[in-house]
C-alpha cells in the first residue's frame, strides 16, 4: 500500500531524482539551497487542478496518455527529515501543541512543487517562497497560498510558476497564467487553468504555435480582465518606470521578446530597487525625477529557467546604431544554474493583465505624476525646497490605503474624519512625491473611470506623510483640498 506523505533530507540529487536531469531541476536546487531548505515533504498521489484540466481537454486524446495524478514535493528549512516527520506527527496527535506545531511548520515551509507525468516537462504548479526583501528587493505581487496537508494547513507568500508543456499551452499562456495568479485574486476570481487561457485566445492555430499579443489580450478579455499594452518606442526610461508602477500596483507584467526571429513571453514578479534617482524625459518632452527609471535588475518567471530569475535590463544599441532595450537572460556575475547560457532578447511590448474595473491605464496614471510635480513647483523654496522630492505612482484598493492610515503616524482629527467620513472605491491611483526614500505627500484618485479633462485627474483625497497641518507647506496643502472639496490627512505634528 502506497503511504500518503513520504519524508527525506533535502539534497540536489534527491530534487534530481524526483524531477529528473534538466535546467530548471537545477535551477531550483540551487533556489531551494539559497532558501536554506533541508527536509521534503513528498505526497506520491496529488490531484493537481491546473494539470487535470490539460489532461482532460488535451492528454486524454492522445494515443499513449501519461498518468491522470501527480505527486508534490513540499520543503522546509532547519530540521532533518525525521526532525520534520516528528514535527507533524505532533500536529495531528491530537495533543494541545497542534496549533503551536502548525505555526512552525508554517515559519519554516518554502513552498511546494508539483510534479506532472510530462516527459520534457515535469515541472507543474510550483509556488516557492521569493528571496528576502532585503530593502531593495520588491515583490508586491506575491500573494498568500493556502497548502492543506494531512489535516494541517500552511501558507506560503509567492506566485505560481510551472514549465509550458509545449502542447495544451506554451510560453504566452503560461506567461500570462502566472499573472493571473495575482490579477485573478485582486479581483475576487479563481485562476484560469493555462488549458482555459489558451482555449480563451480562440487562435485558429495549434497551441504549440504560440499566441500574438492580440489574441493575449482577447483571451483577458473573454476572461473577465482587461489588458494595458506599451513598448519600449524610444523612451527607455519611461517604459522602466511604467514596469515599476505596475509591480507596485500587484500587477505582473508579461515581457514580449524576440531573438534570432522566434518571439518567447516572461512574467516580470519584481524588481530590485535602483540606486540613484533619474531625470526622466516624459512622453510630453517634459522632465520628472523618477527613482524608478533607473531600473535594471528584474526578477522573471521564464518556462525556460525557473521562477523568479535575476534577469536584467539593458540598452544597447543594433547593428544601425538604433537604440534597443534587452532583457540579459541569465545572472553573468552569479551563474545559476551554471548550465545556463547568458543570453539577450529584445523587448517588443508590455502586456499587463488589469481588474475590469481598473479603467484607466498605466501610462495615463503615471502621467498625472507630472501634474503633481507642476502643483508643487509652486511652493516658495523657502518653505520647502520640492527639487528634493522624487515622484511615482502606482494602483492600490481604496481598503488598504484606509489601513494604513489607520495604522499611521497622522493627526488624530483629520484622520478620524477621513476614516469616518470618506468612501473610497475598490481600486484607487496613488500618486506619490517622496523625499529620501520616504513618502512625502500622496494624491488619491480615482481610477475606475479615464481621465475626461487630460491633465486634470479625478482626485480623492490628499494624504500628507511629512507634513503637519500648521507648517505652510501643510496650509497649501489644505487649499487645495478644500478648492477640490476632497479630505486631507496631515501627519501628527
Amino acid at each position: 500500500m502506497m503511504s500518503a506523505v513520504e519524508f527525506c533530507d533535502f539534497s540536489l540529487e534527491a530534487l534530481i531524482n524526483a524531477l529528473g536531469l534538466g535546467v530548471t531541476t537545477d535551477y531550483l536546487g540551487n533556489y531551494l539551497l539559497d532558501l536554506g531548505a533541508t527536509a521534503v515533504l513528498r505526497e506520491p498521489h496529488y490531484v493537481d487542478r491546473h494539470y487535470l484540466d490539460e489532461y482532460a481537454n488535451y492528454y486524454s486524446r492522445s494515443f499513449r496518455p501519461p498518468a491522470v495524478h501527480c505527486s508534490r514535493l513540499h520543503f522546509f528549512a532547519g530540521w532533518t527529515a525525521e526532525e520534520l516527520r516528528q514535527q507533524c506527527v505532533d500536529a495531528i496527535s491530537g495533543s494541545d501543541r497542534r496549533w503551536d506545531v502548525e505555526r512552525q511548520l508554517t515559519d519554516n515551509y518554502l513552498g511546494f512543487i508539483v510534479r506532472r507525468p510530462l516527459t520534457g516537462a515535469p515541472v507543474g504548479r510550483t509556488v516557492l517562497r521569493t528571496y528576502p526583501a532585503d530593502g531593495r528587493r520588491h515583490f508586491e505581487v506575491a500573494r498568500v497560498y493556502s497548502v492543506h496537508l494531512a489535516g494541517l494547513k500552511l501558507t506560503v507568500n509567492g506566485l505560481a510558476f510551472q514549465n509550458q508543456d509545449r502542447g495544451a499551452a506554451v510560453c504566452a499562456s503560461t506567461a500570462l497564467w502566472s499573472s493571473l495568479q495575482s490579477v485573478a485574486r485582486v479581483s475576487g476570481n479563481r485562476t484560469p487553468t493555462p488549458n482555459a487561457i489558451t482555449a480563451a485566445a480562440g487562435s485558429p492555430f495549434p497551441a504549440t504555435d504560440g499566441l500574438s499579443a492580440f489574441a493575449m489580450a482577447t483571451a483577458l478579455r473573454k476572461l473577465g480582465y482587461i489588458a494595458d499594452l506599451f513598448g519600449p518606442s524610444g523612451n527607455h526610461d519611461w517604459f522602466r518606470a511604467l514596469l515599476v508602477a505596475c509591480l507596485d500596483s500587484g500587477l505582473p507584467v508579461v515581457l514580449l521578446l524576440v531573438g534570432n526571429g522566434i518571439g518567447h513571453a516572461v512574467a516580470v514578479t519584481g524588481y530590485s530597487e535602483p540606486e540613484n534617482v533619474k531625470q526622466m524625459r516624459t512622453p510630453g518632452n517634459g522632465v520628472i525625477p523618477m527613482l524608478s527609471a533607473g531600473l535594471s535588475i528584474v526578477y522573471v518567471h521564464d518556462d525556460n529557467l525557473g521562477p523568479h530569475a535575476h534577469y536584467k535590463l539593458l540598452d544597447v544599441a543594433d547593428s544601425n546604431n538604433a537604440p534597443q532595450l534587452v532583457l540579459e537572460r541569465g545572472n553573468a556575475q552569479n551563474p545559476r544554474p551554471t548550465s545556463w547560457k547568458v543570453d539577450r532578447l529584445t523587448v517588443v511590448a508590455a502586456l499587463v493583465p488589469k481588474p475590469e474595473k481598473l479603467r484607466l491605464s498605466v501610462p495615463d496614471l503615471l502621467k498625472n505624476s507630472v501634474v503633481f510635480q507642476h502643483f508643487l513647483s509652486f511652493v516658495q523654496p523657502s518653505v520647502f525646497d520640492v527639487k528634493r522630492l522624487n515622484y511615482g505612482a502606482r494602483f492600490d484598493s481604496g481598503i488598504e490605503v484606509k489601513s494604513r492610515i489607520a495604522g499611521g503616524h497622522f493627526e488624530d482629527e483629520s484622520r478620524q474624519a477621513f476614516l469616518l467620513g470618506t468612501n473610497l472605491p475598490r481600486h484607487v491611483g496613488v500618486l506619490t512625491a517622496s523625499d529620501d526614500g520616504a513618502p512625502f505627500c500622496d494624491l488619491i484618485m480615482d481610477v475606475t473611470e479615464v481621465d475626461r479633462l487630460p491633465g486634470v485627474p479625478s482626485l480623492l483625497a490628499v494624504i500628507a506623510h511629512a507634513v503637519p497641518k500648521d507648517h505652510p507647506l501643510g496650509r497649501l496643502l489644505g487649499r487645495l483640498a478644500q478648492t477640490l472639496e476632497i479630505p486631507i490627512v496631515y501627519r501628527r505634528a
